[in-house]
């Protein structure tokens, strides 16, 4: 089987999917950028699990001459896509073909052809149902999303199995991205705040932004055809933009000890907590979770294995790996971001406290040393001083009550500083 798909250019530089699979609100989500895209979603948006059901299916249907009527099983799917067959990936495929039912992509005269810019409206999945004779899922496209692929003049190829092995869904939206950047170009760059929005990422700020698209394109760069250097340039506070250069891909040279660095250790402590018949089947995708989510990221995941285990004795690995891809960790991460934040904002606040008391007590100082200098060398210009201040505030220099020394005092250092 082919396993290479044909997407139009417009579908790869538009996103059709998010970054984070967003929890059924109920409502419409809707995302839309300023030159007239827009993305609508009843209840979900769908993620990079969802992308790559798409991805499968739309390879099923170019493979049989971009057939808009599919007839499949659940297993066909979920093993093509990589992912074990359970309950879980069972209900998960349901939710991504729900999901799909529901998304429509609209564009406002930017939907581009080769030679001229159009309106387009899109839905992508018609309808779906699961047949009671054999248990398949009849699934079917929307006939003019599909048609638009298949005649398409301006559009790229993209690896399916390639793909599958980008377990971060920044990597795949990127590779997305640089698949439809690269046409008929090897260098492409792009404002920092402008591919975030892109893509689009849930990082808003340069110093967030930066890291991560960095890790993600080194991962484009070992697991797809892509050899891609990114380099950085900055534009001021905050600012910057991307320069993606596309190079001759490498190939590995046997025994190079310096192709990569060696990948991070995985803590006994940690996968000790993996059952012991687990850890070897294990072992490769809790290598993928610490590489991108650390240690607290695979204690984790494997805390989540070990609880299911305890009701459901199927594929630890494939569920681990399931999760994994919908990045579970997300919210965790999210959250822990945003404790972080709140906490450097504090810091920065007690910081700026801190300042403003110093310079206070500087100037309290200053003053005071004033007061006195005029005081020793000016002695009746300090008594005329002390006399307009408190005629100024109703003061009798004669009749003074308490406190009412320290009040003129402070007037005179106000009109001296």
């Amino acid at each position: 089987m082919d396993e290479n798909v044909k997407q139009d250019i417009n579908f790869l530089d538009r996103p059709l999917w998010m970054q984070t699979t967003v929890k059924d609100t109920r409502e419409i989500v809707t995302w839309e950028d300023p030159d007239g895209y827009k993305f609508e979603c009843a209840g979900y948006a769908p993620g990079k699990v969802d992308m790559l059901i798409l991805y499968y299916l739309m390879l099923e249907s170019q493979n049989r001459n971009w057939d808009d009527t599919l007839i499949l099983t659940r297993y066909a799917i979920l093993n093509g896509c990589g992912m074990a067959v359970g309950k879980y990936q069972k209900d998960r495929l349901k939710q991504a073909l729900e999901t799909w039912k529901r998304t429509t992509i609209s564009f406002s005269g930017t939907f581009y052809s080769g030679k001229k810019y159009h309106d387009m409206e899109f839905g992508v999945i018609e309808d779906w149902a699961a047949r009671e004779s054999d248990n398949r899922l009849e699934i079917r496209f929307n006939r003019r999303w599909i048609e638009k692929i298949k005649n398409s003049e301006f559009f790229k190829y993209v690896s399916f199995t390639q793909m599958k092995t980008l377990r971060s869904p920044l990597a795949l939206r990127l590779y997305e991205i640089l698949v439809k950047s690269f046409f008929k170009r090897t260098t492409w760059e792009i404002d920092a705040l402008k591919l975030a929005a892109k893509v689009p990422m849930i990082e808003k700020y340069f110093a967030d932004i930066v890291p991560r698209v960095k890790t993600a394109t080194k991962r484009v760069s070992e697991k797809t055809d892509l050899n891609v250097k990114v380099e950085v340039v900055k534009q001021g506070r905050g600012k910057g933009k991307f320069i993606f250069t596309r190079l001759p891909k490498k190939k590995p040279v046997q025994g190079d000890l310096f192709t990569a660095a060696p990948p991070p250790e995985l803590p006994d402590d940690v996968m000790g907590k993996l059952p012991a018949g687990d850890r070897v089947s294990c072992r490769e995708i809790c290598q993928d979770i610490i590489t991108r989510d650390g240690v607290d990221g695979l204690r984790f995941y494997i805390d989540k294995a070990v609880t299911r285990k305890q009701s459901d004795r199927s594929n630890t690995s494939g569920y681990m790996k399931t999760i994994f891809d919908i990045d579970l960790y997300a919210d965790v991460k999210a959250a822990k971001k945003a404790a972080t934040d709140q906490a450097m904002a504090e810091l920065q606040q007690q910081q700026e406290q801190a300042a403003r008391d110093h310079q206070e007590q500087d100037r309290a100082k200053a003053g005071r040393e004033a007061l006195k200098r005029l005081k020793d060398q000016e002695p009746e210009r300090y008594q005329q001083l002390r006399q307009q201040v408190a005629d100024n505030l109703g003061i009798d220099l004669d009749r003074m009550k308490r406190g009412d020394n320290l009040t003129v005092d402070l007037g005179v250092i106000e009109m001296i500083a």
